[in-house]
């Protein structure tokens, strides 16, 4: 491992928790036996919350949760000695992601994830490569990324716009380059006419007039990545269902009878069949 992995308290002891409790609950008493074991020594004894975290700390390898991550993690060679990777723990989905910051020679990568994540294993390998790509492609000097680069709208309405266009293309460069079925539909096209982006380029792509000027002809509004289309795609069935339910989890407010693009139902998709 050339960089370093270090783990939020909380966290381990959460993702212990509710390991421990799947083990109980598929009949495997072993480790949970001994885990209660000691921590009800520790509540018999000092109760420090120090003994407690050490616990947890012990049995999260034991668990294999640790080598669970530095799996996932070996598979990104941009994560060097300079590099501090911090898993946090999130309180809801909408905290969950990731971010970097970087002062001089130092980086540090903080990966904020719900710890009941750990029981949902394919969420758990395709959310992390995810989150893990887009922290690749700010250490690639090739994708010349700056976190101060202008956006370009005349107003905050139309920055706000042009940036979830920007994180909506990102996301499908990703997800293109983990999934490697992804459906190559129209939509798609423009991404995939290039083996490689630049944060510059996708951003201009995202400030494209040709949205303005397909709003002009006709056409609707995509709720989610906001870009306009002409397909629309308003409810599924069969195994399209599961694409909607997830749209449904990751967006409350959004109604099935708002319909959504062909992009956006693509990549949706694809991120189902990672999952399954």
């Amino acid at each position: 491992m050339t960089y370093r992995l270090e783990f939020e308290p909380s966290f381990v002891e959460e993702a212990v928790f509710w390991t421990v409790r799947s083990l109980e609950a598929a009949g495997d008493r072993s480790i949970a036996s001994a885990y209660h074991t000691e921590r009800n020594s520790i509540y018999e004894g000092a109760r420090s919350e120090e003994a407690f975290q050490e616990l947890a700390a012990s049995f999260f390898v034991t668990l294999g949760l640790r080598a669970l991550f530095e799996e996932l993690l070996a598979e990104f060679t941009r994560l060097d000695l300079n590099t501090m990777v911090l898993i946090r723990r999130a309180f809801g989905k909408k905290e969950e992601g990731s971010e970097l910051y970087w002062e001089g020679d130092l980086k540090t990568v903080f990966l904020s994830l719900q710890t009941k994540r750990v029981l949902e294993r394919p969420f758990l390998h395709a959310f992390v490569r995810h989150e893990l790509l887009r922290i690749s492609d700010m250490l690639d000097p090739g994708f010349e990324y700056s976190p101060k680069t202008p956006l370009g709208g005349d107003s905050p309405a139309e920055e706000n716009l042009i940036r979830d266009r920007f994180r909506f293309l990102w996301d499908l460069y990703i997800d293109r380059r983990l999934v490697q079925n992804l459906p190559a539909s129209k939509a798609f096209q423009e991404i995939g006419k290039r083996r490689h982006w630049t944060q510059g380029q996708l951003l201009e792509l995202a400030k494209n007039g040709r949205a303005s000027e397909m709003s002009a002809q006709g056409g609707f509004e995509c709720p989610l990545c906001r870009f306009h289309s002409y397909e629309q795609i308003s409810d599924g069935q069969g195994r399209e269902a599961a694409v909607f339910r997830k749209i449904e989890r990751d967006h409350p407010g959004w109604e099935r009878s708002r319909g959504i693009c062909r992009q956006c139902f693509e990549l949706y998709r694809s991120r189902v069949n990672v999952s399954v």
